[in-house]
């Protein structure tokens, strides 16, 4: 009871000394300041809460405005880029598909089994080109090999940014392979690696001993002077240490002693260079005269 008759007269003291309006003032003020609501909201109590529910109002209308804002234009936006993502992607897609299916049937290494090898180097194709046996899409219709580019007894295979034709009838002496070669828009291989040299031993012996395969080194034009088909020189004289390689070029002699120019079967001299089986595609001379398989190559 003392209590409250202290509460009192304090505040019949405020009243006398015009304080009450003002404190009333400040609370209200200072709730809608701590409220972030109207800094003014009102004289009385009424005014102040009606002031909080319109700044919460205002607040609660500007962030559906301003999330409607975003989420409408994030939406479009993200319908607009999920369109340009599909259509870009979808195009490419097919571009690539078209790219990949002739690769993915290439790499199988079938002649004329529809497909470009993926180890192509990226190859461009020419429309309305020659279709070619060399394993891949010349003519740009996503087709390889086709239309009878390859014989019964040829296939093509594509890899490194070249095409390659294997023709299995053994019945070609070297200048014979070179004219079917030629006949077909290409010539006898020319071997620049020891990674196009296990491509094609892998192409022309899969792995099971076999015939020997003309390739397109010979010193025909001037003995010792080794070229290839297009007249690059790969090799100068006779077996090492005497010959050598020109300018750093690959070989891949079967043994120190090649070229050894020996007189073969047919009584000729090894001016034609042949590739066999042992040591994983080794290179070695002999008669031109002698029935082999072959290799071309597109330029």
């Amino acid at each position: 009871m003392g209590r409250a008759l202290a509460l009192l007269g304090a505040l019949v003291a405020a009243t006398s000394c015009g304080r009450l309006g003002f404190e009333l003032a400040e609370v209200e003020q200072g709730e809608a300041g701590a409220g972030g609501r109207l800094a003014a909201g009102g004289a009385t109590a009424d005014a102040a809460s009606g002031g909080v529910e319109a700044g919460a109002g205002g607040a609660a209308a500007g962030g559906q405005a301003g999330a409607g804002g975003t989420g409408t234009g994030g939406t479009g936006a993200g319908d607009a880029g999920t369109g340009g993502i599909s259509t870009g992607g979808t195009s490419v897609s097919d571009a690539s598909a078209g790219g990949t299916s002739p690769g993915d049937a290439g790499s199988g290494g079938q002649p004329g089994s529809g497909g470009q090898a993926a180890a192509d180097g990226g190859y461009t194709c020419t429309p309305g080109a020659l279709e070619l046996c060399d394993g891949r899409d010349n003519d740009c219709d996503l087709l390889v090999d086709e239309g009878g580019a390859c014989s019964a007894q040829c296939g093509g295979r594509a890899w490194g940014g070249h095409g390659y034709m294997l023709c299995e009838g053994a019945s070609d002496s070297w200048q014979e392979a070179r004219a079917g070669c030629e006949a077909a828009g290409m010539d006898l291989v020319r071997i620049d690696s020891q990674a196009e040299n296990d491509f094609l031993y892998t192409f022309a012996f899969g792995g099971t001993r076999r015939a020997e395969v003309w390739v397109g080194g010979n010193d025909l034009t001037a003995e010792g002077d080794w070229q290839w088909a297009d007249g690059t020189s790969f090799w100068s004289g006779t077996a090492s240490p005497v010959g050598g390689p020109v300018g750093g070029a690959y070989t891949h002699w079967y043994d120190p002693g090649e070229p050894n120019d020996q007189n073969g079967a047919l009584n000729a001299e090894g001016d034609c260079l042949a590739f066999i089986e042992l040591q994983q595609g080794s290179w070695i001379d002999q008669g031109c005269n002698y029935f082999r398989r072959y290799i071309c190559e597109t330029p």
